[in-house]
């Protein structure tokens, strides 16, 4: 072979193509061949007779799907200095030569028969001067060559491919790239959909989030809308209004229970909160705590780099195939009142104060068996009131009462008689019978309810920034020792320093940069609460770097776990560095907040007086209570002075027209940017339901790195009694497993003989240990793992098998007991399940107090729970 031959070897296949050209070009010629006409005029007509099966002669195959591997840069066994095929070189390629009969041994191929005709020689020879390509393969037939087709198994002749992963949409599993597989995913509304907006710089307060809010005075449009982007599709006022306000109502015959995530996708400049059927679901670019006309976004005026996924909340949405809603529900809780006392009527009203009476959950009553909540014998009549609100009416076109009652019964809604069951018509007193025997309250009995009855009334509990993040706070950093009497909340510190968080120093994030080298910083903010009668909890949320104490009016309310237990001095320093990046939650005394000013003292340990650096930036949080604006009332009478039971409960139900709702208002920065653009889509993923009646078998493998690979189970059903975990040598063992959970892709489980609680990453192929009671720093607070459920927040929420009988929550950086149920010790607490809207936590005492599993309790604890 010479040395050019060698060279040409080593060339790339478009230096061939080249090289045909420049032959071309000087009078050479190459005639247009491919691997198809060789194969077909040559090979398969001429050589397979020998060269083909399973043993062909010389070990050559060339068969049409062989012929090419087995040719091409592969060396003659006869003459090993050359490849059969030489790429661009047919003189030197040792196939030609056989076929030519120059060979420098062995007969001339086809052997046996004649040579190949000279139109046939040079067709080989012009297909290896050319390269000696394979053919241009267009598998799908879609006018793409495979080599360029993203997708070259199915025709796509446009290679749309819109999350530009390198798979074209055709293939692609997921086309969007939203993790969620497009076989399971329903546009609600798609994006560029037509929009009512309102844009005359008007505030609109609440109402126009809701489904029956009147919007067709509005002007409409297709997204995207703005101005001064220059890509929109519909100009909306340049009204410099700060706020601007969007709808899109929308149907679906999917319900909450069908999906397993709601996507929105989202375009705006600047921020925007987002609302379904008047429930927030997402902000961005907004300040904390309440949203109004006039609040600004916090962006930076910067064009959006395009839309945005994001998975919210699905519990409000409301299904066309089952567009009924919940008022109240059966097995509700109930204020009722069984002292055999007259009422009289003022008991009916909304109004009338109940706050006296007993309370408990439907069913109610005695000597059925089935009751939640057992109430007094002895009365005539028995009074019922559950208060309840809607936020919207404006979607509701009926009303309907389901009752349970032994014997008769009356329902008010808002102090008005809607239906009667039992008792004779006219006034009805305190000492009246019903005027027949029930059903034993077995059955639940409809009554239609006038719906115009119903109030509005703001229906989400609220959570409230006393204390905003970035909020302005007086400090001290002189390295002064400041007691105890500088968390009063009379105490003057108009000679300390103010600034904006985040306060602290060498982090690089500072709104406020603070002196360094001291071992104990000051911080005080004073708010003003005018209205503390429906707060129902507060908390702390700081980031703070390293260890701190908070106080409220002057009483010490919380301490991070890094400050430990004792008396709190300016000296002490905390246990370690805490993580600047980390945000933690306090929970706070409500017995410490008062009507009016308020102060918060919060005092940052560092671990040492060198620490490099400080951080400090909290949000002071209140929850308040739903306004709840409607009641019904109900009256239960019994048959006869002799009667010897009495049941109770009942469902109010609303029947509405199926729409959703989804509003956007859009806010302006006013002082970084002078254009405004949105437009939306909101995108389903529906549950898929498996067929697991076949399938593989695997078992985890957890290596030192924790690390997971997965082994499979040959066949199980030939395993002779023998576990799972033992048919597969390298698997790895948990020291009894219990309750297994999913969240946010990753996979929970405990281990309760070694209290352990274990996360498998999905996407990653990680199992880590994320709570060991042997090396919990709080002391083993958990132990008995057993049954779990995930919190909205991601922890663990974990019912103990023994231990102190306690719902304990788990996350990185707490372990926390929720619940302790007293008095149980021999039975186990099982089964915690958050409703689907996270507005209710359930969990049983599986043998209640007299360890009999027949004495088994069920409790319900009512949120919310924060994300």
């Amino acid at each position: 072979m010479t040395s050019l031959m060698r060279l040409l070897r080593m060339l790339t296949r478009p230096t061939y193509i080249i090289l045909a050209a420049l032959m071309l070009l000087s009078g050479g010629v190459v005639h247009s061949a491919t691997l198809s006409d060789v194969q077909n005029q040559v090979f398969t007509a001429s050589c397979t007779s020998c060269h083909s099966g399973s043993s062909p002669s010389q070990g050559l195959n060339l068969s049409a799907g062989a012929a090419y591997g087995n040719t091409v840069n592969v060396p003659s066994t006869e003459v090993v200095s050359l490849d059969l095929v030489e790429p661009g070189d047919a003189d030197n390629s040792y196939l030609m030569q056989k076929l030519e009969g120059t060979a420098q041994s062995g007969a001339t191929m086809p052997n046996g028969s004649p040579m190949l005709s000279t139109t046939l020689r040079q067709l080989v020879r012009d297909w290896i001067d050319a390269g000696a390509q394979k053919d241009a393969a267009d598998t799908d037939g879609d006018g793409t060559e495979d080599d360029s087709d993203n997708c070259a198994s199915l025709a796509n002749a446009d290679q749309l491919d819109i999350d530009s992963d390198g798979l074209g949409n055709a293939c692609d599993a997921d086309d969007d790239g939203d993790g969620a597989f497009d076989a399971l995913e329903a546009d609600l509304v798609v994006r560029g959909s037509l929009w009512s907006y309102l844009d005359d710089a008007s505030d609109q307060g609440s109402a126009w989030r809701q489904v029956g809010f009147d919007d067709s005075s509005w002007s409409s449009g297709a997204g995207e809308l703005g101005f001064n982007e220059g890509d929109e599709a519909t100009l909306i006022s340049d009204s410099d209004a700060n706020t601007y306000y969007f709808r899109h109502e929308f149907t679906t015959d999917l319900s909450s229970s069908d999906l397993s995530a709601l996507t929105l996708s989202l375009e705006v400049d600047d921020g925007a909160v987002v609302y379904l059927n008047g429930t927030e679901v997402h902000r961005t670019a907004m300040p904390t705590g309440t949203i109004t006309y006039a609040s600004q976004s916090t962006s930076d005026g910067a064009d959006p780099a395009g839309y945005t996924a994001t998975s919210i909340a699905m519990g409000s949405l409301i299904s066309s195939a089952d567009p009924s809603r919940v008022l109240v529900s059966k097995g509700a809780t109930w204020s009722y009142l069984d002292d055999a006392t007259d009422q009289g009527t003022a008991w009916q009203a909304a109004s009338f104060d109940d706050s006296s009476w007993s309370t408990g959950p439907a069913e109610l009553g005695f000597t059925e068996g089935d009751e939640a909540t057992l109430i007094q014998s002895g009365a005539t009549t028995y009074y019922f009131r559950h208060s309840f609100s809607v936020a919207d009416l404006g979607d509701i076109s009926a009303l309907t009462v389901n009752l349970k009652r032994d014997d008769g019964a009356i329902v008010y809604l808002n102090g008005t008689e809607v239906a009667r069951d039992g008792l004779a018509a006219g006034t009805i007193g305190a000492g009246d019978y019903a005027s027949n025997a029930s059903d034993d309250g077995n059955n639940f009995h409809p009554f239609t309810v006038d719906a115009s009855l119903l109030l509005a009334g703001d229906a989400t509990p609220t959570t409230e920034a006393l204390i905003a993040r970035k909020a302005d706070w007086s400090y001290l950093d002189d390295g002064s020792d400041q007691g105890t009497g500088w968390t009063a909340s009379d105490f003057d510190d108009s000679g300390w320093s103010t600034g904006a968080a985040e306060l602290g120093f060498t982090e690089g994030d500072e709104n406020t940069v603070i002196t360094s080298g001291h071992v104990t910083y000051y911080f005080r903010h004073t708010f003003t609460v005018a209205d503390i009668s429906d707060i129902t909890a507060l908390c702390m949320k700081t980031q703070r770097d390293d260890g701190c104490v908070i106080h409220l009016n002057g009483t010490e309310v919380a301490r991070s776990l890094n400050m430990g237990d004792g008396v709190i001095t300016y000296a002490t320093t905390s246990g370690d560095a805490g993580s600047e990046s980390t945000s933690y939650m306090y929970d706070v005394a409500l017995d410490g907040l008062v009507a009016g000013e308020n102060v918060v003292a919060v005092e940052v340990h560092q671990s040492s007086a060198g620490s490099s650096d400080v951080s400090f930036d909290p949000e002071f949080i209140a929850s308040r209570t739903a306004t709840a604006e409607n009641v019904l009332a109900v009256e239960v009478h019994q048959v006869s002075a002799t009667s010897s039971d009495v049941s109770f409960d009942a469902e109010l139900v609303a029947t509405t027209s199926g729409t959703n709702v989804i509003a956007v208002e859009v806010h302006q920065n006013q002082t970084a940017s002078s254009d405004v653009s949105f437009d939306a889509g909101l995108s389903a993923t529906t549950i898929a339901r498996s067929d697991l009646s076949s399938g593989t078998l695997e078992v985890a493998v957890v290596d030192g790195d924790n690390n997971v690979t997965w082994g499979a189970i040959g066949d199980p059903t030939v395993a002779n009694g023998v576990e799972t975990r033992y048919q597969y040598g390298p698997a790895t063992s948990f020291n009894g497993g219990e309750g297994l959970d999913y969240h946010d892709r990753s996979m929970y489980f405990t281990t309760k003989n070694d209290n352990r609680v274990y996360q498998y990453d999905i996407d990653n192929d990680t199992m880590t240990i994320i709570y060991d009671q042997t090396t919990d720093l709080n002391g083993g607070l958990a132990s008995g793992l057993d049954n779990l459920e995930m919190s909205p927040a991601g922890e663990v929420i974990i019912a103990e098998d023994g231990g102190n009988m306690e719902l304990v929550a788990i996350a990185n950086d707490y372990v926390v007991p929720i619940v302790r149920v007293i008095g149980h010790s021999s039975s186990e607490m099982t089964g915690p399940a958050f409703t689907s809207d996270m507005t209710r936590l359930y969990f049983s005492s599986q043998r209640g107090s007299t360890g009999d599993s027949a004495d088994g309790v069920t409790y319900e604890i009512t949120g919310p729970f924060a994300e």
